[in-house]
C-alpha cells in the first residue's frame, strides 16, 4: 500500500524528533514491504526518498536546509561598581593534552567470564535481596540439575559472617574491620607495578540513622589515594562504632586503628608477593568531627581555626573579621603552644610522620557548599531578613528558572533542580550545582548587580581550584579572588556573615596547592558511602551485626570480580542500534553511549554536548563507523557562534564557559578520540550557556 509522510521542519528540535521517529519506523516500513515515500520539507525546499535506501535518505538529511531558531542576543553587563583583583597574566587559553582520548584508544571489552552462582551472589548483594527471597530463589534453582550442588543456606551461599565479636566503646558498641585487611582485599587483584607507597587517606564523620530515634554510627573510613591505582570504588570501612549518642571519648575509639597505622606506617604492608610503604597523607573531617577527633574547639569557639591563630570576635556569634593572622604548624600542635585551640591530647599523635595541621585539609563540600553558598542562598536571599532577603517574586522568578533547567542536566548529577521553597532540605551536591553551573545563569538579571559579581567571585574561584590545569597558573589569582569576596561579604552583608566557614575561605588555597584540585580532598565520596552503609540495615535491631555481615557478603564479592575503572585515553561503545543518522562514509555498527573514564557521551538531549580537542563545541546526533577513517566518529552538528558568558571578574572562556548558538545545518562528522571534555548546556535568553563539567570524580 503507498502512502507518504510529509514532516515540515519548523525549528532543529523538532527536526531531530521527527527525523528519529522516522527512522526508527523504517524497519517496520521495510518488513512490510511498503512502496512508501518519507517526505522532507523546509520553507523553500522538498525532498522524496525511498524508504529502502538507506543512503538515500542519508543524504536528504544532510542537504536539507532547516531554520535555525537560535538567535544571538547576549545580555550586556554594567561597569562593575567593585574593584576586582586583576587577572592581567592570562589572556588567552589553550587546551592541553593530558587527560584525553589519545587517536589510538581501543575499545573496552570485558573479556571476564563469570560464572553462574557468582553471577546469581552479584545480582543479589547488589540488589540487597533479603536472605528469605534469596533461600527461596536456591531452593527453585536447586531443581536445575546443573545448579544442584548449590548450598540452599543464603547465608553459606553469600560467605556471611556468622560471628561478630564487638567492643564496648562507652555508651556504645565498635566493631575494627581491620585496615590492613581492607587495602589488601582492596588491591590484591590489582595490577601494582607502578606503585612503590600505599597513600591514603581517612575520614570521620557520624550517621544519624533515624529521625524518629538517637541512633547513630561513626564509621573510620580509608580512601586509597594513589592517582595510578585505577578502581571504580577505593573507599572501604576500617572500623564502625553505633550507639544512642557519639563516643564519649574519641582516643578509646580510634585505639585499635591508631595500633594498626602506627604499624603499617612503619614496617609497611604486604599485597601479594610484594612489599609496599604505607603513609596517611590526609584526615578528612568536617568541622564537628574535626573538633572531638583532634581534641580542639569547635566552629563556634574563639580559636577555633585549625589553620591559623586568629581568634575570633562575638557579634551575636563568634565571628573572624579580620584576614591578618600567624599560621600554626605541626609542632605548635604537638606542643599545644596555643592552649586557647587545645581540649586535650589526641591519639592520632601516635602515629608518625602524620601532621595534624599540614595534612588536615579544608573540606570544600562542608564549608564552601553546605557553608557559604548555603548561607548566602537559604539564610540570606531566600529565607534572611531584610535589606538583604530578596522578594517573594524574584525568588519565584529564580525558582522557575530552576526548574525549566531539570531536562538539561546531565546524568552525571545525582540530583535535578528543585524549587527554592525546598532550599532548607538541598543536599551538598545541589549546592555545589548551583555554584558551578545553575547559579550564574538564573541569578543573572534577578540579582543586583553588585550581589551577583559578589557570587560570581566566588564561583570563579572555586573553579579554578577544582581544575587541575588552571591549579599550575592560577592559584595565586583564586587566592585573591577569595580575600577579595571575603572583604566584600563584610561590606555588602555586614561583619556578622563572616563566621568560621567565611574565614576559612583565606586557607582553602593553601591546601589546593598541596593536594591538587579540591575534588581529590573533599568529602563527597565518603558521604556517598556513608549512605551506601545506612542502606545496608533491614531492621532497626542489632544494627552493628547487620552491617558487619552485609560486609563481609560485600567482600566476597569483591573477590570474585574487581571492577576495575576504564583508563584514561580509552573509551567503551555501548548500546549498539541500527536507526541513526549516517553521513558520508559513515555505516554500521552504530551507537547510542560512549563510556569514558570520567564520563559519558549519548544521544540524550542532556547528554550529548561536548568540546573537541580543537575546540569545537558540537550537538551529538549519533555514533558510527567511518570506513574511511578505521574508527568510530561523532555525527553531530556544530555551533558557529560562540562568545563569553562573563567578562568579570575575567573571562569566562578561561574555563571553558561560553555562549553558543547558531547550529550548523548540515551533518559533520569527526573521530571519537577528538573529544575532550563533557558540557553541560543549558538555556539562556534563546541561546545556550555551555559549561564544562568539574566534579567528575577522575
Amino acid at each position: 500500500m503507498d502512502s507518504c509522510k510529509k514532516i515540515r521542519l519548523t525549528s532543529k528540535s523538532q527536526f531531530n524528533k521527527n527525523v528519529r521517529y522516522e527512522l526508527k519506523n523504517l524497519d517496520n516500513l521495510r518488513k512490510n514491504n511498503a512502496t512508501s515515500t518519507i517526505t522532507f520539507k523546509n520553507s523553500s525546499s522538498v525532498v522524496q526518498c525511498d524508504p529502502n535506501s538507506a543512503s538515500e535518505i542519508s543524504n536528504a538529511l544532510c542537504n536539507n536546509n532547516v531554520s535555525n531558531i537560535l538567535c544571538p542576543q547576549l545580555y550586556e553587563t554594567e561597569n562593575d561598581s567593585l574593584i576586582l583583583p586583576t587577572i592581567s597574566s592570562v589572556q588567552t587559553f589553550s587546551l592541553p593534552d593530558n587527560n584525553v582520548v589519545n587517536k589510538d584508544s581501543s575499545v573496552l571489552e570485558n573479556s571476564t567470564i563469570i560464572s553462574i552462582p557468582d553471577q546469581l551472589r552479584t545480582w543479589a548483594i547488589k540488589n540487597k535481596i533479603t536472605h528469605v527471597a534469596l533461600g527461596e530463589l536456591l531452593l527453585i534453582q536447586k531443581q536445575i540439575p546443573s545448579l544442584e550442588n548449590l548450598p540452599k543456606c543464603p547465608r553459606s551461599f553469600l560467605n556471611t559472617q556468622r560471628k561478630t565479636v564487638l567492643r564496648d566503646i562507652n555508651p556504645g558498641k565498635y566493631y575494627h574491620f581491620g585496615l590492613e585487611n581492607g587495602i589488601v582485599s582492596m588491591l590484591e587483584k590489582i595490577d601494582l607495578s607502578n606503585t612503590s607507597v600505599i597513600n591514603v587517606g581517612i575520614n570521620i564523620d557520624g550517621l544519624p540513622l533515624s529521625h524518629s530515634s538517637l541512633s547513630q554510627v561513626y564509621p573510620i573510613l580509608c580512601l586509597i589515594t594513589n592517582a595510578n591505582i585505577l578502581i571504580s570504588s577505593n573507599i572501604f570501612c576500617v572500623g564502625i562504632y553505633h550507639g544512642y549518642d557519639k563516643p564519649c571519648h574519641f582516643n578509646d575509639f580510634l585505639e585499635e586503628f591508631v595500633h594498626e597505622a602506627v604499624n603499617l606506617t612503619l614496617n609497611g604492608i604486604h599485597i601479594g608477593t610484594r612489599h609496599f610503604n604505607f603513609k596517611i597523607v590526609m584526615l578528612l573531617f568536617d568541622a564537628v568531627a574535626k573538633a572531638s577527633v583532634l581534641r580542639i574547639k569547635g566552629h563556634s569557639g574563639y580559636s577555633s581555626c585549625s589553620k591559623y591563630t586568629q581568634e575570633g570576635e562575638y557579634l551575636d556569634h563568634v565571628i573572624f573579621p579580620d584576614i591578618d593572622f600567624i599560621k600554626r604548624t605541626d609542632e605548635d600542635f604537638l606542643n599545644q603552644t596555643d592552649p586557647e585551640h587545645h581540649t586535650g591530647h589526641t591519639i592520632l599523635q601516635q602515629i608518625p610522620n602524620l601532621g595534624l595541621v599540614t595534612e588536615v585539609p579544608l573540606d570544600y563540600m562542608h564549608l564552601v557548599c553546605l557553608g557559604v553558598v548555603k548561607k548566602l542562598l537559604v539564610n540570606t536571599w531566600c529565607f534572611g531578613r531584610p535589606p538583604h532577603k530578596l522578594p517573594s517574586r524574584t525568588v519565584g522568578i529564580i525558582s522557575d528558572s530552576l526548574l525549566n533547567l531539570v531536562k538539561y542536566i546531565p546524568h552525571e548529577f545525582a540530583r535535578k533542580p528543585r524549587p527554592l521553597k525546598e532550599a532548607k532540605r538541598y543536599k551538598a551536591t545541589e549546592f555545589r550545582q548551583f555554584l558551578l553551573y545553575t547559579g550564574i545563569i538564573v541569578l543573572k538579571n534577578n540579582l543586583n548587580k553588585q550581589k551577583y559579581d559578589h557570587f560570581l567571585t566566588l564561583h570563579v574561584a572555586i573553579r579554578i581550584l577544582l581544575s587541575d590545569t588552571l591549579l599550575l597558573t592560577m592559584t595565586d589569582y583564586a587566592e585573591e579572588l577569595l580575600k577579595h569576596f571575603v572583604v566584600s561579604s563584610k561590606l555588602i552583608y555586614g561583619p556578622q556573615i563572616l563566621s568560621h566557614n567565611f574565614h576559612n575561605l583565606l586557607h582553602l588555597t593553601d591546601d589546593a596547592r598541596k593536594y591538587g584540585n579540591l575534588n581529590l580532598f573533599s568529602n563527597f565520596s565518603s558521604e556517598n558511602y556513608l549512605q551506601k552503609i545506612k542502606k545496608l540495615l533491614r531492621a532497626h535491631n542489632n544494627v552493628l551485626s547487620q552491617i558487619v555481615r552485609r560486609f563481609s557478603e560485600e567482600r566476597s564479592l569483591l573477590q570474585i570480580s574487581p571492577t576495575i575503572k576504564i583508563q584514561p585515553g580509552s573509551f567503551k561503545l555501548e548500546k549498539i542500534h541500527n536507526n541513526g543518522i549516517l553521513i558520508n562514509d559513515t555505516t554500521d555498527p552504530q551507537y547510542k553511549q560512549v563510556s569514558f573514564s570520567n564520563f559519558k557521551l549519548c544521544l540524550k538531549l542532556q547528554d550529548s554536548c561536548c568540546k573537541l580537542k580543537c575546540g569545537t563545541i558540537i550537538e551529538i546526533i549519533n555514533f558510527a563507523y567511518c570506513q574511511t577513517l578505521n574508527q568510530v566518529v561523532i555525527i553531530g552538528l556544530k555551533y558557529n557562534n560562540i562568545s563569553d558568558f562573563y567578562t568579570k571578574p575575567c573571562s569566562s572562556s578561561i574555563f571553558g564557559i561560553h555562549v553558543v548558538n547558531d547550529l550548523s545545518k548540515s551533518y559533520s562528522h569527526w573521530p571519537l578520540s577528538d573529544v575532550y571534555q563533557k558540557l553541560i548546556r543549558l538555556p539562556y535568553d534563546r541561546s545556550f550557556v555551555v559549561i564544562p563539567l568539574l566534579h567528575i570524580e577522575n
